[in-house]
């Protein structure tokens, strides 16, 4: 019974939203990320603009570890309670893609152009310190490949 009552507080607890997910969201390790993605950048956000489930994200694009992503470059973020770091971002934030084809993502709500989210390993970088152990990191897979 005492089971039964937690499963309950577990389900009726939970957004909506997060029920509907079709994968769980779990951030890989830094390694898997950066093998399992198209293109791995760093970047501000120049922009962010929301769309149900969806965020259009743009970026200033400051280094590249893989893809041919430079300049000025537009990445879908999902922004819902299964993946919400499309939300979580704005204007000004320094974030880290990395990115995949949209058709190949199983949350991705767009078919076409790169997807990204915290599923795939992204997130914003806080601080010298963080960026400075994520890039060295970042330097020495990128040598690898």
């Amino acid at each position: 019974m005492r089971h039964a009552v937690l499963v309950a507080v577990i389900v009726l607890g939970c957004p909506a939203g997060v029920l509907a997910c079709k994968s769980a969201c779990v951030p890989p390790p830094l390694d898997r990320a950066f093998s399992q993605s198209t293109a791995v950048y760093y970047g501000t956000v120049r922009s962010n603009v929301a769309a149900p489930f969806v965020n259009s994200l743009t970026l200033d694009v400051a280094r590249t570890w893989k893809g041919d992503v430079a300049g000025r470059a537009s990445v879908v973020a999902e922004g819902s309670t299964c993946d919400p770091l499309g939300d979580d971002v704005g204007v000004g934030d320094r974030l880290l893609v990395f990115a995949v084809p949209a058709q190949s993502h199983p949350n991705a709500n767009v078919t076409t152009g790169l997807w990204t989210g915290y599923c795939t390993g992204s997130r914003k970088i806080e601080g010298e310190g963080e960026a400075r152990r994520v890039f060295t990191a970042l330097d020495r897979l990128a040598r690898r490949e």
